[in-house]
């Protein structure tokens, strides 16, 4: 059963699951059902909401996805806070250079799972 924590965001409460030390999934919507417990994701987060942007960099993800998705959830790690990527450079790292592409929305059956994180 995974751990829980809820941390105050400044658009409402965001609700967070943990597997061992690594962040499975984190909502908005509704608490996830678990073991409710302070874990460091938790105070990343609130540290990230106070203005520490650097807080959330090293936190551990376990990206449960196909390849394609886990490759894209990289791509936007990589990404340092308040920087924004070119459309052309997203999709010559996920080797999707020829063909037409459109970036998934909230609303595709994948959309991705760590509001915030990114």
């Amino acid at each position: 059963m995974p751990r829980i924590d809820t941390v105050h965001s400044p658009i409402g409460p965001l609700h967070l699951a943990l597997s061992g030390d690594a962040l499975c999934g984190a909502r908005f919507d509704a608490p996830f059902a678990g073991v409710r417990a302070s874990n460091s994701v938790g105070e990343r987060l609130r540290a990230y909401f106070a203005g520490h942007l650097g807080a959330l960099d090293d936190v551990l993800i376990e990206m449960n996805g196909a390849t394609f998705q886990r490759r894209v959830w990289e791509a936007l790690r990589a990404i340092p806070p308040g920087k924004r990527g070119r459309m052309a450079s997203w999709r010559a790292f996920c080797g999707r250079t020829r063909e037409r592409w459109a970036p998934p929305t909230a609303r595709t059956r994948w959309a991705w799972p760590f509001p915030v994180i990114a």
